[in-house]
């Protein structure tokens, strides 16, 4: 056996171990893709969440698709806060959304660029949200859902 037969042997075993490596990254990829699926359809019916609709090119990362709304909800900077991602427009506590009764109410937290419903800034008292109001924080747009009416 000489050196040229060594070698294309040699090759020939890389380039399937090239593309087992292939196959595995695109089967990993389809099982990440099915999982973040997965948990966008947690989004059981009755629980009001918030849908993104701009501002995600503006937040380079730890945004997601919508979030679920709980009883309190602040929204921020600061890793405490129930929906939190790094927009540099946006308080670290910036934003409030809380339910009372059967009613979700938005509250600006004195935030130094304010938040915003359908255009119209949230100052002093909390404002009750309606099905498809969209809600401005930071360089951020999202929709409220209630999934009953959507």
């Amino acid at each position: 056996m000489n050196l040229f037969d060594l070698l294309s042997t040699l090759f020939r075993y890389l380039f399937v171990v090239i593309i087992y490596l292939f196959i595995l990254a695109i089967i990993r990829m389809i099982f990440l893709d099915i999982r973040l699926t997965e948990k966008r359809l947690r989004v059981s019916r009755g629980d009001c969440y918030l849908r993104l609709l701009s501002g995600k090119e503006a937040v380079a990362y730890g945004i997601e698709d919508s979030y679920v709304l709980k009883a309190n909800n602040v929204i921020g900077r600061e890793e405490g806060c129930e929906i939190c991602f790094p927009d540099r427009f946006m308080s670290q506590r910036n934003t409030l959304i809380f339910l009372e009764g059967s009613d979700y109410f938005i509250e600006d937290l004195d935030s130094k660029n304010g938040t915003f419903v359908n255009g119209e800034p949230v100052t002093g008292d909390p404002i009750l949200l309606y099905n498809g109001d969209k809600i401005s924080v930071g360089s951020v747009e999202f929709a409220f859902v209630v999934p009953e009416l959507d």
